[in-house]
């Protein structure tokens, strides 16, 4: 059963305080939730892994199937209809809700000598509804490995030895970032200069693609799969320039050229 409709809601607040009255100095922010729609995809794939489309064949330290270039090899020599012997689900948690980020923000922007504007800003952004997986037909470890790594172990990876898997999208709040940066810039009559420094720090569990199952297995995890913990998704300095220069020409035409860094 698809996830039912959720009422969401995205209160918002900011300011922007002239400091000195003569817009010099102009200290802004504010803070509210933000409310997106997730990638469809991951909804839709439980409606692809219902475990009657398709099922699967898992065959290990055997040589009853060598390698054969002919597809047709594979193809069952009867067809009866009858469920799968193993397959594999996507779900979604029934109280699933759609992506929503809390963002806060302070800036400050400061008129500098010769027509230059300098700012200064500071975001942080939380999860409200985030979204992980986990394996329901994951049973929980069966022991634990012995010496300096004492991760657990799982000797048995199927609660239902005919699913291959389970995996469920659902919601959790712990994602977070926060960036802080710096930029210069004036505008001239012909045109622009910009330039910004930013330092940014992004954590989450998972970083999901398309797929379900492939979002889970190819969960980089040192511990429990269904309880990775966070882990940074991004991190790093990022240095920006721009410039713009306009020509007029003949009166009635303009071109503007300009560069990145």
């Amino acid at each position: 059963k698809l996830p039912g409709a959720k009422i969401l809601f995205s209160p918002r607040a900011g300011f922007n305080y002239d400091v000195f009255g003569d817009r010099t100095t102009q200290v802004r922010g504010g803070t509210g939730i933000f409310t997106g729609r997730p990638a469809y995809v991951w909804i839709s794939n439980q409606i692809g892994n219902t475990g009657v489309l398709t099922g699967f064949a898992q065959l290990d330290n055997t040589r009853l199937r060598p390698w054969n270039p002919d597809p047709n090899a594979y193809k069952p020599t009867d067809v009866t209809g009858a469920p799968a012997s193993s397959y594999e689900l996507a779900l979604t948690d029934p109280d699933f809700k759609f992506p929503q980020t809390w963002r806060t923000n302070l800036a400050v922007d400061q008129r500098l000598p010769a027509g230059f504007i300098g700012t200064a800003e500071l975001i942080y952004n939380r999860d409200v509804n985030g979204i992980y997986y986990i394996n329901a037909n994951l049973p929980a470890a069966q022991t634990a490995f012995v010496g300096a790594d004492n991760r657990p172990r799982w000797t048995s990876n199927r609660i239902h030895s005919n699913v291959s898997n389970a995996i469920v999208l659902k919601n959790q709040d712990v994602g977070r970032s926060w960036s802080a940066s710096g930029t210069l810039q004036k505008t001239f009559r012909q045109g622009l200069f910009k330039t910004a420094y930013t330092y940014y720090e992004a954590e989450n569990t998972v970083n999901p693609g398309s797929i379900a199952s492939g979002s889970w297995f190819n969960n980089e995890i040192s511990g429990d799969p269904n309880n990775p913990g966070l882990g940074y998704s991004a991190k790093g300095h990022r240095l920006f320039a721009a410039g713009s220069y306009r020509v007029e020409y003949l009166k009635f035409g303009a071109t503007t050229f300009s560069a990145f860094v």
